[in-house]
C-alpha cells in the first residue's frame, strides 16, 4: 500500500514528531488504514509531546531555583569576610563567622574558596594568601589565628 507510506510520511513531516516516522515501517508491515492511523496515533503523540514539556519545564525550573538559591547563599557569605580582587567562591563554599567582622576572615587575591571557614566568636581569624586554593571537604577552624600563605593548595 504505498499511499500508507506517502501519508505517513507527510503526518510526521506536518506533526514535527520524529517518533512518527519511526512508525511508517511498522504500519506499512500491517497495511493499515492511514485515517485510523491517524486518529490513533496523533492524539497519543500530542499527549506525550505536552508530558515531556511540562517535564522539561519543570526539571529547568527545579535547577534555576536551585543556582539562585546558591547564587544568593554565595552573595550572602560575602559579608562575612573581606574579599581581595578575584578572591572566588564556590557553592560549596561555607564561611562562618561569629565575630560578625568581616576583616576577621581575609581571602587574598585570586584565591578560590570550596571548603569551610570557620571563625571562633572570641579572637578567632583567618588570613587567606595570593593565589591559594581550599578544597571541598576542606575545614579550617581558627579558635585564635590562622594565617596561609601565598600559592598554597590545600585539598
Amino acid at each position: 500500500m504505498p499511499n500508507t507510506h506517502i501519508f505517513l510520511h507527510k503526518l510526521a513531516i506536518e506533526e514535527n514528531t520524529p517518533a512518527m516516522g519511526c512508525l511508517v515501517e511498522y504500519f506499512n508491515s500491517r497495511n493499515v488504514n492511514p485515517q485510523s492511523i491517524k486518529k490513533a496515533v496523533l492524539p497519543l503523540a500530542k499527549k506525550i509531546k505536552r508530558e515531556i514539556k511540562r517535564i522539561v519545564s519543570h526539571i529547568t525550573s527545579s535547577v534555576t531555583r536551585k543556582k539562585r538559591h546558591k547564587i544568593e547563599q554565595i552573595e550572602t557569605i560575602k559579608y562575612f569576610c573581606c574579599f581581595n580582587h578575584g578572591a572566588q567562591l564556590y557553592p560549596t563554599t561555607d564561611i562562618q563567622n561569629s565575630q560578625n567582622d568581616p576583616y576577621a576572615i581575609v581571602l587574598g587575591k585570586n584565591s578560590h574558596i570550596r571548603g569551610i571557614l570557620i571563625v571562633t566568636p572570641h579572637k578567632g581569624s583567618i588570613h587567606i594568601g595570593q593565589y591559594c586554593y581550599v578544597g571541598e571537604n576542606t575545614n579550617i577552624w581558627s579558635f585564635e589565628s590562622i594565617y596561609i600563605g601565598d600559592r598554597v593548595l590545600i585539598s
